[in-house]
């Protein structure tokens, strides 16, 4: 789905966390996850860095090989594929901020 040209992306680096603060009863388990990424681009000669960052926060059975958990989560990102006007230091385009829910099946 790219037309022209490739992401301008060059590298980048990324810390991610993931933690239980609390488990109840051996029924079920609060988990949060959080990865934050920062990613160096260029178009041109002009280089450049992004900020993103997903947060998940939810509640799960306790074993991680069978269960279900269900989450909600916060993502924001840059759109470097859209078009001219998302790429570069001085693009118009605005990160995205996703927001979202899920049910995960654990087997």
């Amino acid at each position: 789905f790219q037309m022209d040209e490739p992401e301008p992306y060059d590298g980048g680096v990324y810390l991610q966390a993931d933690v239980e603060p609390w488990i109840l009863d051996d029924l079920v388990t609060v988990f949060g996850t959080g990865r934050l990424s920062l990613l160096r681009g260029s178009v041109d000669d002009d280089a450049y860095w992004d900020l993103d960052y997903v947060a998940r926060l939810g509640v799960r059975t306790p074993r991680r090989d069978r269960g279900i958990a269900v989450y909600g989560q916060v993502h924001r990102l840059h759109d470097d594929w859209r078009d001219d006007d998302s790429r570069g230091p001085d693009r118009e385009q605005d990160p995205w901020t996703l927001v979202g829910v899920g049910i995960q099946f654990l087997y």
